[in-house]
């Protein structure tokens, strides 16, 4: 599954130009978010894997955004900016 993001910036701060500059040269590439898992499942154990098996989150409450340089999830690398 995919998750999309639009973001917004203030036209009247200067901090928000700041960050969308930061954007457009790939300082600030990646998303954090927080949020609050309403409805999940305990994923089945892998076969031969050491990992603990994960949680399946079918549906859950976004608390927050943010644009940021090292990302928790390394695959959440921003594919585009339009």
């Amino acid at each position: 599954h995919e998750a999309y993001q639009r973001t917004f910036f203030s036209q009247s701060l200067l901090e928000a130009e700041q960050i969308y500059r930061l954007i457009e040269e790939n300082v600030l590439s990646a998303n954090s978010i927080g949020y609050r898992p309403l409805k999940a499942k305990r994923m089945p154990a892998q076969q031969g894997s050491l990992q603990k098996p994960g949680m399946f989150l079918e549906e859950v409450e976004l608390l927050e955004c943010s644009w940021v340089t090292v990302p928790a999830n390394g695959e959440a690398i921003r594919a585009c900016l339009d």
